[in-house]
């Protein structure tokens, strides 16, 4: 027998290459009008709150404020705790 999935795949998520430029012009306006000395003090804050054991959210938000990226604020996240790992358990 051959095993048929039941679940339907879902369509693939196709960005309009003008809504890309435009997000990235966006992206770019921020990152050139915000302050990068907070956003990098900021940063350096999230990563020593991630270090410790204090709550995170406040210097997340503290870095939301200082227009961090997501990306950034994600990336100084991984530098501490890592990568998750998908692993299969049999």
């Amino acid at each position: 027998k051959k095993f048929v999935s039941s679940y339907a795949k879902p369509p693939v998520l196709r960005v309009d290459p003008e809504v890309s430029r435009r997000q990235i012009a966006r992206l770019n306006k921020v990152k050139q009008e915000r302050d990068d000395a907070q956003v990098k003090a900021d940063l350096d804050n999230l990563k020593q709150v991630a270090e410790g054991t204090d709550n995170t959210v406040p210097a997340i938000m503290q870095c939301a404020a200082a227009y961090a990226t997501i990306g950034e604020m994600c990336d100084v996240l991984r530098g501490v705790f890592g990568e998750q790992r998908e692993f299969a358990a049999f």
